[in-house]
């Protein structure tokens, strides 16, 4: 049978919208509206510039994800409330009075006491050093040759130094050719290890970095920038957290030898308001020579010798590119975001704030559709008639530069 265009009113989205000028081209097909998918989350570059009302955002950028609190405000997934006076979402976790607490129908409920000593503390996301000569950490450990270090950075003075890590100048004794230390100059990132140095150019300013026996791991890519031979023999003089001019963001920063964790460094502000970081390994605070900075989001910390009564599921990152063998493969899953891109038997679609994918192709025609009716347009297809049954798509037909009718076998 001929479905004459002229006798619909208008398209509907998924979420029900009307709208009137459709973006299509000759072979398109038009889908009727009984799949289940819906938008579970955003995804954006930055959480500090979202403007939307989704519970659930993922920040591209820091690589993590965000929640919408009872405050209406965005907080890093997996915190610690340390009162009943935080702010909870749906699933929130504290740690108050020696009790576990879950956040959970608009109240804190008390989970059981804990077993063993808890203990919660909160301190900015990110410690940053930016006066020179100042701000200095020693960590009172040498680099050995099984030593792991991971570390979150934010290199903040383009075209100046930025040290990372070093083991110079605590004792005195540096000089160039016996030197242990991973910093940049400019965009260029080196490992100086004794009288070798080794480079890579690096693009951007936040990284998360394992650094080993002469090695630089890319956490977020899981490969290695910088590698070369191990040394077999380790250093003497104690690790330390930037030196002379160098300006620095730390998010965290852990200690591996082998695979024992030997310091777990976190941002800390103790009670005089002076910034740090805090060891939950050792369980004692780790206060500079000189004064560092703290800002971002508020984050919480517990430690101790206890066990959680409930933890925290960990959460994968999405899936940016889906790549299905079918349309109707595609429409069964159940949750997208916009923006979201999918490889469908080859060709490339995105999925657009109009709630509906498009194909990503080149000079798409404009039309508009009067009457009444649910279809959306989401994909090119050919020429082959389909039976409207069971979710299957009709296909469009026409002249090149109007489209008049939708057949129906």
């Amino acid at each position: 049978m001929i479905i004459d265009l002229s006798n619909i009113n208008s398209i509907k989205n998924r979420a029900g919208t009307s709208f009137s000028s459709v973006r299509t081209r000759l072979g398109d097909t038009i889908w009727p509206l009984n799949v289940t998918q819906h938008i579970c989350y955003d995804v954006v570059s930055s959480i500090s510039s979202y403007q939307g009302t989704q519970t659930w955002v993922y920040d591209k950028t820091a690589a993590k994800w965000y929640v919408k609190n009872s405050s209406n405000d965005y907080e890093k997934y997996g915190q610690f409330a340390s009162s009943s006076s935080d702010p909870g979402y749906e699933g929130k976790l504290g740690i108050w009075n020696q009790h576990e607490w879950k956040y959970t129908g608009g109240q804190w409920t008390d989970l059981g006491e804990l077993e063993g000593t808890a203990t919660t503390i909160t301190g900015p996301e990110y410690i940053e050093r930016k006066s020179e000569y100042l701000g200095t950490f020693n960590l009172g450990r040498p680099f050995k040759t099984n030593t792991r270090i991971q570390v979150k950075v934010n290199k903040t003075r383009d075209g100046g130094d930025g040290g990372i890590i070093c083991d110079y100048g605590v004792s005195g004794n540096w000089n160039d050719n016996n030197d242990w230390r991973v910093f940049w100059a400019s965009d260029r990132l080196y490992y100086d290890y004794e009288s070798g140095r080794q480079y890579v150019n690096t693009t951007g300013s936040e990284f998360e970095f394992e650094i080993g026996n002469y090695y630089v791991k890319n956490l977020s890519t899981n490969s290695n920038i910088i590698n070369t031979t191990a040394k077999s023999a380790g250093r003497t003089n104690p690790m330390q957290i930037s030196s002379s001019t160098d300006f620095m963001k730390y998010y965290y920063l852990k200690v591996y030898e082998g695979d024992e964790l030997v310091m777990d460094l976190v941002p800390y502000k103790d009670t005089n308001n002076a910034y740090g970081f805090f060891d939950l390994v050792a369980k004692q605070a780790l206060m500079p020579t000189g004064t560092v900075y703290g800002g971002g989001t508020e984050t919480s910390y517990s430690y101790g010798d206890f066990e959680y009564l409930e933890e925290y599921d960990e959460m994968e990152a999405p899936e940016f590119t889906v790549t299905v063998s079918s349309m109707s493969e595609l429409l069964a899953r159940e949750c997208v975001f916009v923006g979201q891109k999918a490889i469908v038997n080859g060709v490339k679609y995105k999925y657009t704030d109009n709630l509906e994918w498009e194909e990503i192709a080149e000079n798409p025609l404009t039309f508009t559709f009067s009457g009444s009716g649910t279809w959306m347009v989401v994909r090119r297809a050919a020429t082959t008639k389909y039976s409207l049954n069971d979710g299957e798509p009709v296909t469009l037909s026409g002249s090149s530069t109007s489209i008049t009718t939708v057949n129906v076998s």
